[in-house]
């Protein structure tokens, strides 16, 4: 099982809805630009909150969905089922402060990879 922390934080206010793509990439010619074996792809993929500020309610999260057909991701074109979708909702009152998501996917070589993709909200 893989497990990484991605680099990127990103800031939601409250009230915000936000589609979130994730590029889980493919090492290839030798660098290592991603978390998938060489001609490898993600079959399913779940995201739950893992980690947030003391009292905080969990912001809603929409079903993870795989790439179908080509995608941009950050200006990388990812191929079928290279990336994920899903949908981020803030609450009117939510809480400020750092929140950890955990992306969980399942590759279709039965690998199991985890993901953290950290958020904070701040104020509008």
């Amino acid at each position: 099982m893989s497990e990484i922390t991605c680099k990127q934080v990103y800031t939601l206010g409250r009230s915000e809805v936000r589609a979130c793509a994730v590029d889980l990439g493919e090492n290839t010619a030798g660098q290592e630009t991603g978390v998938l074996k060489a001609g490898d792809t993600v079959a399913s993929g779940t995201i739950a909150v893992s980690d947030k500020p003391t009292g905080a309610t969990d912001p809603t999260l929409g079903a993870v969905s795989v790439n179908a057909s080509a995608t941009y991701v950050n200006g990388r074109s990812c191929s079928a089922g290279e990336a994920v979708a899903f949908q981020a909702t803030t609450g009117a009152s939510q809480t400020l402060g750092r929140y950890v998501l955990l992306l969980t996917v399942v590759t279709t070589n039965g690998e199991t990879i985890k993901r953290r993709l950290l958020f904070d909200v701040g104020s509008e």
